[in-house]
């Protein structure tokens, strides 16, 4: 670099470097539930919405993962009851925990 020249600034923040855990709690639900896990193995995909189906509780789960070119769903998860809920992650920012 000349002098006088700094190092661009990124538009948007990096995301935290990508890592899984999953952790499983007690079963619960009616009596067909299972446990269940949502996992993907890419490195450059982070949760960019999650879509519930809930009433009193949570019916079903799923996730859409995605990075700046493709994005992808999990597989939906739970059963067909309950009112459909979406929640989009902003801009700029990554779900660390849930």
């Amino acid at each position: 670099m000349s002098k006088g020249c700094r190092k661009p600034i990124p538009d948007k923040p990096e995301p935290p470097p990508a890592k899984s855990q999953i952790s499983k709690t007690a079963n619960f639900g009616g009596t067909g539930g299972g446990p269940f896990e949502i996992s993907d193995n890419s490195t450059t995909f982070n949760l960019q919405k999650v879509i519930l189906k809930t009433g009193s509780a949570i019916d079903n789960i799923q996730l859409m993962l995605g990075d700046a070119i493709k994005s992808k769903y999990t597989p939906s998860i739970g059963g067909p009851g309950g009112k459909q809920q979406e929640w989009n992650v902003p801009n700029g920012e990554f779900v660390t925990q849930i």
